[in-house]
């Protein structure tokens, strides 16, 4: 019996070339790092299969070597990219590398000068305890001193106060010791002068100024001690205050009524060869000459008119309007200048 052959399935030949896509498919998964030469002899043995002579799908010789070609090409290509992309990883690894290098380094230092500054700053801390410590000691020593200060200028201010007091009570005392004496000033001293001779000189300075005065009116007189080469004032102690308030007025009445050149001088008490004004006026002890003198200056510089003493006071007048001021000491000179 004849069996009839029904032609080859024309479906063998796309299954077979589905096959071998499906195998280049899978192939071209390969690692990328394959060697040139490698992948030149794989893709020349895939072609090699599929060239089929008898296939009537099988492509010419010619378009199979320009794919084989064009393959090479695109794999050469990207294998070069891989390789620049592979160099260029490497390098920026190599760089990260000593970057990370250089940052351990500058850590390393940074390590270190953060602990050199930590020592430093625990021996500025120790340091600034200790200064804290002997502030604290200073503080304490200087509060105790203030203490000391103001005790001490509260006993100044007492003991300036109880002064002025024992100095105000000797100037009484002073006073009243020798409340009747005058003090004559500018009078020649003779040779081998005693103290008859001064009472002399004090009788005839009463003649002159016309009031009754005798020898026995007169308790003392002597020279005041003096600078060398100067007069020597006289002091006379009369018998009593009147006297003495009678013998000054009389005195500053002579000196009144005269112009400057005819006032009590030398030539009225007989020393032709010599013509100096002569002064009389009240005794005063050694702490109030001083106040005395320092009045007449402040009278000068301020324009005060009028400047005396009485009865052991010392008195300042601006003019004949206003007030006597009475100088008890210097603060009261100082007190007046504020006022003005």
């Amino acid at each position: 019996m004849a069996v009839n052959h029904s032609p080859k399935s024309s479906t063998s030949t796309p299954r077979s070339m589905n096959v071998g896509h499906q195998q280049t498919q899978s192939d071209t998964n390969l690692p990328l790092l394959v060697q040139d030469d490698d992948l030149i002899s794989i893709f020349d043995k895939r072609c090699t299969k599929r060239q089929r002579p008898n296939s009537p799908l099988s492509p010419s010789g010619n378009r199979n070597e320009d794919c084989i070609n064009d393959l090479k090409d695109m794999l050469l290509s990207f294998q070069k990219e891989q390789s620049t992309i592979l160099q260029k990883l490497v390098t920026d690894v190599h760089e990260i590398k000593s970057s990370k290098n250089e940052q351990s380094t500058i850590l390393n230092k940074l390590i270190s000068d953060i602990s050199e500054v930590k020592q430093q700053n625990c021996q500025i801390q120790k340091t600034n305890d200790e200064l804290g410590k002997k502030i604290e000691i200073v503080n304490n020593n200087f509060d105790h001193m203030k203490l000391q200060i103001e005790s001490l200028q509260k006993d100044k201010t007492e003991y300036t106060r109880k002064m002025q007091q024992l100095e105000n009570k000797i100037r009484d005392l002073e006073r009243s010791s020798r409340p009747s004496a005058i003090e004559i000033k500018n009078v020649p001293q003779k040779t081998d002068e005693s103290p008859e001779d001064l009472k002399s000189t004090l009788v005839k300075m009463s003649e002159i100024f016309s009031v009754p005065l005798k020898s026995s009116d007169i308790r003392d007189a002597y020279r005041f001690p003096g600078k060398p080469g100067t007069i020597k004032p006289i002091v006379a102690e009369f018998t009593s205050v009147p006297t003495k308030l009678n013998f000054l007025a009389a005195a500053k009445a002579f000196n009144r009524k005269r112009s400057l050149q005819d006032k009590l001088n030398t030539s009225h008490l007989g020393y032709l060869d010599v013509c100096s004004p002569v002064y009389v006026v009240e005794y005063l002890p050694g702490s109030m000459r001083k106040l005395f003198y320092l009045a007449k200056e402040f009278s000068k510089a301020n324009n005060f008119k009028f400047c005396w003493s009485s009865n052991g006071r010392i008195l300042i007048q601006k003019n004949e309007q206003s007030k006597a001021i009475h100088i008890k000491n210097e603060e009261v000179l100082d007190e007046t200048l504020h006022q003005m």
